[in-house]
C-alpha cells in the first residue's frame, strides 16, 4: 500500500448504467456528514480489520473502512494520517465486516452472490456542492451550485471541514452493476443479465416483461438477480 494523493474524482461515464439519484440539503452550519450514514463520511462505525486478496492471489490483512465521500477505500497509517489505497488496481476483492468489495476502475459493494457466483453490487458517487444564496440568504432560482471539488485546496477534498456557513446539496447517484467470477463487472440492465444467466434467457426474458422490471430501482433488481440464479 502506498500514500495516494486525494485528488478530485473523475466521473466515469458508462453507458447504458442504470442509476438511482437522491438529492439532500444540509442547511448551514450543520454537519454534512449526519446525512450521508450513521457513522458520518464513513460506511464501517470503525477501521475494522479487513481481508484483502490481490490479483496475483497474494492474501493479505489490513484495518479499512470505507470513505463514502472519496468512494475508497482507507487506512490508519499513524494516529493523525489517513490514506487512500494507492494500488486499487491490484486489488481483486476485499471483505470488511462480512460486506465484500470488487475492484473493477471502482469499489463495488456486494449486495448478493458469492465468490464463484455472478454478483449483483452498486457503487456509489457522492457530490457536495454549495448552493447560492440570493437575497436574504434565500436560495438564488436559476443559478447553478457551486462544486464542492473545488473549493478547497490543489490536494482534494477538506473532509475534515464537516460544517460550513453555506447551505449544500448532497447528490447521491447509485449505480448497479453484475460481477462475474473473474471480478469484471458489467452494468445491470438487460443485456448483462442474458449474457450472464444465458441457460435461462428465454425465461428471463418473460420475467422482466411479467414482474415489470425497473432497472433502476434495487429492490426489482434484487428479485430479478434472484429469479436468474434458479433458472440458470
Amino acid at each position: 500500500m502506498k500514500k495516494k494523493l486525494l485528488t478530485a474524482a473523475l466521473l466515469i461515464v458508462v453507458p447504458f448504467v442504470m442509476k438511482a439519484q437522491e438529492k439532500i440539503r444540509v442547511m448551514a452550519g450543520e454537519d454534512f456528514s449526519k446525512a450521508l450514514n450513521s457513522y458520518g463520511i464513513y460506511r464501517f462505525p470503525a477501521f475494522t480489520q479487513s481481508k484483502i486478496f490481490f490479483r496475483n492471489r497474494t492474501p493479505s490483512a489490513a484495518r479499512l473502512n470505507y470513505n463514502l465521500v472519496l468512494a475508497e477505500l482507507q487506512f490508519i497509517n499513524s494516529p493523525t494520517d489517513t490514506l487512500s489505497i494507492g494500488n486499487p488496481e491490484d486489488l481483486q476483492w476485499i471483505e470488511i465486516d462480512s460486506v465484500l468489495y470488487y475492484y473493477d476502475k471502482r469499489y463495488l459493494e456486494v449486495l448478493a452472490g458469492g465468490a464463484e457466483d455472478v454478483k449483483l453490487a452498486f457503487w456509489q458517487q457522492i457530490k457536495i456542492e454549495f448552493e447560492q444564496l440570493g437575497a436574504f440568504d434565500k436560495p438564488a432560482n436559476g443559478v447553478d451550485v457551486k462544486s464542492y471539488k473545488n473549493v478547497n485546496s490543489p490536494m482534494g477534498y477538506n473532509i475534515t471541514d464537516l460544517t460550513a456557513n453555506q447551505n449544500r446539496i448532497i447528490t447521491k447517484e447509485t449505480r448497479y452493476f453484475l460481477v462475474d467470477k473473474y471480478g469484471k463487472s458489467f452494468p445491470a440492465n438487460k443485456s448483462s443479465f442474458y449474457n450472464l444467466f444465458p441457460g435461462g434467457k428465454a425465461k428471463i426474458q418473460d420475467y422482466i416483461k411479467q414482474a415489470d422490471i425497473h432497472f433502476e430501482r434495487i429492490e426489482d433488481l434484487k428479485k430479478l438477480y434472484a429469479f436468474c440464479r434458479e433458472v440458470n
